[in-house]
């Protein structure tokens, strides 16, 4: 994605990894989660990938990139995030001429969402049909989040290690899951590299993946638009969500278990006694 042809006197903003990280940590500084800094982190990072060598950002090449990413099939939604992060950059940097500001309507995104016990009929029947490469595709995407795109860097030595490695972000892969990887790859004699290749060893077809699982829905009992790698990565998404929302609970109780047993013996006001059932009952 180069420079815009039609403007010769464009030098251009030069990308480094120094400034991405300045920026993230101003979004750390301002409050923003955890969560909402990974999301920021992976769309940048997206953007320097996107980047000609010079990895400068031109006026216009937020556009163009937004167009290729349709192109490829990716979600209005997740083109809307990407330009959000990306303009949030450009204002860190000073450069708002190079910000887009066009939102694409989402219609087509609304879908019903996939549920954790449509998903977990999806392997049954994946399993029923003797179809172990779909089964495992189904709860890589579904268990990291990884796009089809991305399937090579989910290899061997990524299962062993039990994380894959992106460009500012590593991914956990769970421990049975890996298990089930590495004893696929060992059955299939992979000792290296990529584990989701045909049998010449080279880059299975994405749209036939697609395919596969889609083919999926009628044996699982799962309506048909939600048997999509976009399902399964929302549905790795919520389920996120919802384990950091408890673990944040959690924190907060200990926290407050914490203060108690320490207002007793250093507080300024010692907490009263509680009360038994009699004695409510006398002073109610």
């Amino acid at each position: 994605m180069g420079k815009n042809c039609l403007d010769a006197s464009d030098s251009g903003l030069e990308i480094s990894e120094i400034m991405l990280e300045q920026y993230l940590e101003s979004l750390s500084a301002k409050g923003k989660s955890k969560g909402t800094i990974q999301t920021y982190r992976h769309n940048l990072f997206r953007l320097c990938r996107s980047l000609s060598d010079d990895k400068k950002i031109y006026r216009g090449t937020l556009e163009n990139i937004r167009k290729d990413m349709l192109t490829k099939g990716y979600s209005a939604s997740t083109v809307n995030s990407f330009t959000a992060s990306v303009n949030g950059f450009l204002e860190f940097c000073g450069r708002r001429d190079y910000q887009v500001f066009e939102t694409l309507k989402c219609e087509k995104d609304v879908q019903p969402e996939l549920t954790r016990a449509e998903y977990l009929r999806l392997l049954s029947a994946a399993r029923m049909l003797g179809r172990e490469r779909v089964y495992l595709l189904i709860k890589v995407i579904a268990s990291t989040g990884v796009m089809l795109s991305q399937l090579p860097e989910i290899t061997v030595e990524a299962a062993r290690a039990g994380e894959i490695y992106f460009p500012g972000n590593v991914v956990h892969i769970p421990s049975v899951l890996c298990r089930e990887l590495l004893d696929y790859a060992d059955r299939h004699s992979l000792r290296t590299g990529p584990i989701f290749v045909t049998r010449t060893g080279h880059e299975i077809d994405r749209s036939n993946l697609n395919r596969e699982i889609r083919n999926l829905a009628r044996d699982a009992r799962v309506l048909l638009e939600k048997c999509t790698p976009l399902s399964l990565r929302r549905l790795y998404q919520t389920t996120q969500q919802g384990m950091q929302s408890q673990v944040e609970i959690l924190v907060k109780r200990a926290g407050d278990r914490l203060m108690e047993r320490e207002q007793y013996g250093y507080g300024w006001q010692q907490p009263e006694p509680e009360k038994s059932g009699y004695d409510r009952k006398q002073t109610g």
